[in-house]
């Protein structure tokens, strides 16, 4: 059995949490060994690279801005969400979708965007590459076909 879960096998949605400010951590809920995988390939990707990270050798490189990127990300998708609540119309939803397409990081978005159907539908149809499969049709997620998850 692989001990990692690998993103173009398994639906990594259901076993990496993003949290507030695009901290990430492995989905708590899930079996241990599943558990486990989701830590080795959080730490492989360096997802868990994070200022704040209590283990030094698990802390950034100065070079290395993607907690910062990961940060600025979630701000704006909240900030995005704030004003969906304020104006919800076709043309809001429309212009979140571009600026998450355009700053990337689908999960984060995906995250801050739970539950509402609409713009979760809207934002995996956007991002080309999102396995379908990995979604009902509530847009919830489910285990992806083959893999462990």
């Amino acid at each position: 059995m692989p001990d990692y879960l690998w993103p173009d096998c398994d639906n990594t949605l259901i076993a990496i949490e993003y949290e507030r400010g695009g901290l990430v951590r492995a989905n708590s809920s899930l079996p241990g060994s599943v558990q486990v995988k989701a830590h080795a390939a959080i730490e492989l990707t360096g997802l868990d690279k994070d200022p704040g990270n209590p283990r030094p050798d698990r802390r950034p490189t100065d070079s290395d801005r993607r907690w910062l990127r990961r940060q600025q990300a979630w701000q704006l998708a909240e900030h995005d969400k704030g004003l969906l609540g304020l104006n919800d119309t076709v043309e809001v939803r429309e212009l979140i979708v571009e600026n998450a397409v355009g700053r990337g990081m689908f999960s984060i978005w995906w995250s801050v965007f739970a539950g509402d159907q609409d713009m979760r539908r809207r934002l995996r149809e956007a991002f080309i590459g999102t396995d379908a499969s990995c979604f009902d049709s509530n847009e919830d997620l489910q285990h992806r076909t083959g893999g462990q998850i």
